[in-house]
């Protein structure tokens, strides 16, 4: 008795160097995507929940309070309808319009102001609260990453 194994490894390399090569040239897209998630969830995170990205509650540094901000500016804040429970950076929207993905390229994507002035302000909100507020958690950047392994795992069996 005797069996032979034949190996059909040849059509699987060339598969898998196409399945690759497709990936790498979708990294621009994925990124891009990847950059979009990140935009979303600081947006949702800052704008829904008030959170920094180390997870404190944004504060204001005024001795008289109404809610979470000075009274002042919550007497202006409500009087444009506004919530005033917790910092949401949000009175008429622009800084938060302004926060989008600025570039991308096959290995990167980059995220930020495209207004210099409303980088300008982020910067001093950041300062002024003493932390990141514009950036990813080590748990928002799991779920970007988990997001690429995603595209490229979906890439690799098509």
């Amino acid at each position: 008795m005797s069996f032979t194994i034949e190996s059909n490894m040849e059509g699987i390399l060339v598969n898998l160097a196409k399945a690759i090569q497709l990936t790498d040239d979708s990294m621009e897209e994925i990124l891009f995507d990847a950059g979009s998630d990140a935009v979303v969830i600081v947006a949702h995170r800052v704008q829904q929940s008030g959170l920094a990205a180390s997870g404190n509650r944004l504060q204001t540094k005024a001795s008289l309070r109404m809610g979470a901000y000075s009274a002042a500016h919550a007497k202006r804040r409500a009087e444009r309808g506004r919530q005033i429970a917790y910092k949401d950076l949000t009175m008429d929207g622009t800084l938060m319009k302004d926060w989008q993905v600025l570039t991308t390229g096959p290995t990167e994507v980059g995220i930020g102001f495209s207004d210099p002035k409303q980088s300008v302000i982020a910067d001093g909100l950041e300062e002024y609260q003493g932390g990141v507020i514009f950036g990813l958690s080590d748990q928002e950047q799991d779920k970007v990453a988990l997001g690429i392994m995603d595209s490229i795992e979906d890439r690799l069996r098509q």
